[in-house]
């Protein structure tokens, strides 16, 4: 699942395989430890990867939220992969699929 922290309305991406080639058929929720489930919206599906979008109802507490994706062939919990839903992005909350920035931060010694 990447990426792991996600803004509600924004792009997830589960690769995997087995997923098909249509986006129908496919369900993938974001659960939180204690709530409900809430169902993103598959945009995309390919074979090894589906395109998510994640709705407007995520959680955003900072809780981590298992995947679960449900195709014809079976249910997998993403539980070892969390992604934490947060209210807004430091970039901008325009969202198209497959644009945007991923980047990390790393705190440098002073010289």
């Amino acid at each position: 699942v990447f990426p792991y922290v996600v803004v509600p309305g924004s792009y997830v991406y589960v690769t995997g395989s087995g997923f098909g080639t249509s986006a129908t058929g496919v369900t993938v929720r974001f659960r939180p430890t204690d709530g409900a489930a809430v169902d993103g919206t598959v945009i995309e599906a390919t074979d090894t990867r589906l395109t998510v979008r994640a709705p407007a109802s995520l959680p955003t507490s900072g809780a981590p939220l298992t995947v679960v994706v449900e195709t014809e062939g079976g249910t997998v919990e993403l539980a070892d992969q969390p992604v934490y839903g947060v209210p807004t992005s430091a970039f901008g909350d325009e969202f198209e699929p497959g644009r945007g920035m991923i980047g990390r931060v790393y705190e440098l010694d002073a010289g």
